[in-house]
């Protein structure tokens, strides 16, 4: 393991209440790192550990480089065996050009990773903004395999003049295995994963496997997804965009490996194993007792999901967000949605809250969730960590009774928007 050297990346995190400028859509999907010199007073300040390369299982980025993680230790003995692991999000590569355009980004090489990053959300130092949490060991898991951590492909794969790889299954292992070893995992008490957008999804999809990782030492190990649940569904003009962009994901990077077997044995016999890569179909079989934080009108699912366009074959775009006929300025901007499309919008939220009752993990005892109306994407990972209510109980304050066993399986649901105000049914937002 060898610690990286300063390469600052100065560039914001999607906090906003608002939808993002669509670009391509790993570009708004993306919880960016941010560098510890560009912002003034920080609340914790998380170093780059990159993985040795090569390593004996061949754990590493899309485009051959080294792996890694930020670390910041524990700040007070009552919890040096406490832990956040935080998986970093960045949308996915659709097909193998898509990937090859990743593979020169940060999030398919860790060439241009900044040597640090600001913490915030869950990684907060500020007790008064994250007081179960702010003296945990913080753990950010940097993401750069396309896949939600789920790939594991042998082979090199070349596309042009690129060499491609699809490991990120190994690199989520080799991570977990060097906190162990050094980072004083091995002797942790209290293990929370969590992670937003693509982290989410990772978090939905690894955390049972991540738990069969741990210490014995482990007394306590939950999941907190944010911002990962996806839904598998057609685009308002009933084009299956998505559902088919994320099955090329599940065979493209030999996923099957990685995901719920349980899962997969059930879809298996109608061909529709691929269909356990989404959240929907993961969560059924999620053991690892867990705490939903979403948005049931996230900004990114209505515009590269619900709104989206497919893009041609052996194209180096990230999908084409937002590109359903008539539709650009509504998502990208709530204010300007006529009342149709405000209704439209929260017929997407209702099918989302239809889709998390339908199952019996949701009602489980020791799973709770927090289903906001705010438009927005990864809300969580900022100031709104605090502020976003539901029935005059905060987000933290929700996770912290959650993960504390005060009221270990509450479920906080959204109001709905009124079709003449989108975005204006919770004035915390």
């Amino acid at each position: 393991l060898r610690k990286q050297a300063s390469v600052p990346l100065c560039t914001s995190a999607l906090s906003s209440t608002t939808a993002p400028v669509m670009k391509p859509s790993f570009v708004a999907a993306a919880l960016f790192l941010v560098c510890a010199s560009c912002v003034g007073a920080v609340s914790a300040n998380l170093d780059l550990f990159l993985l040795n390369s090569p390593n004996p299982a061949g754990a590493v980025c899309l485009d051959g480089t080294a792996p890694g993680y930020y670390f910041e230790p524990a700040t007070s003995d009552a919890h040096k065996n406490d832990w956040v692991l935080f998986v970093a999000g960045g949308g996915w590569c659709y097909e193998e050009w898509d990937c090859a355009a990743r593979a020169n980004t940060t999030l398919g090489s860790s060439t241009n990773w900044g040597s640090s990053l600001v913490g915030n959300g869950p990684l907060s130092r500020d007790c008064s903004l994250n007081p179960t949490f702010c003296e945990y060991n913080f753990v950010y898991i940097a993401y750069c395999d396309g896949a939600s951590f789920s790939g594991n492909v042998d082979a090199p794969v070349s596309v042009g003049s690129q060499t491609l790889y699809f490991r990120g299954h190994r690199v989520l292992t080799a991570v977990v295995n060097d906190l162990l070893s050094s980072r004083g995992l091995s002797t942790a008490a209290r293990v929370l994963m969590s992670g937003c957008s693509a982290g989410g999804l990772t978090t939905f999809l690894h955390a049972d496997y991540v738990g069969s990782l741990l210490p014995p030492s482990v007394q306590q190990f939950g999941a907190m997804p944010g911002s990962g649940y996806f839904l598998l569904t057609d685009t308002v003009e009933g084009k299956p965009v998505y559902p088919n962009e994320m099955s090329y994901v599940y065979s493209m990077q030999n996923t099957s490996g990685s995901l719920s077997s349980e899962c997969q044995s059930a879809l298996g016999h109608t061909g529709e194993s691929w269909k356990c890569i989404f959240a929907q179909y993961a969560y059924k079989y999620l053991k690892t007792p867990s705490f939903i934080v979403n948005s049931a009108y996230d900004s990114w699912q209505a515009s590269c999901i619900f709104t989206s366009e497919p893009v041609p074959q052996n194209s180096t775009a990230n999908g084409s967000c937002g590109s359903a006929s008539g539709w650009s300025s509504c998502v990208h901007n709530v204010t300007s949605c006529s009342a149709s499309e405000a209704d439209t919008l929260t017929k997407y939220s209702k099918d989302m809250i239809s889709d998390l009752n339908s199952s019996g993990t949701f009602h489980a005892w020791g799973n709770g969730a927090f289903i906001h109306s705010c438009y927005s994407h990864c809300l969580f990972y900022g100031s709104a960590w605090g502020r976003v209510e539901i029935a005059g109980v905060k987000m933290n304050t929700a996770v912290d009774q959650w993960w504390n066993n005060v009221d270990s399986s509450k479920r906080y649901l959204p109001c709905e928007w009124d079709p003449d105000q989108p975005n204006g049914c919770n004035p915390t937002c």
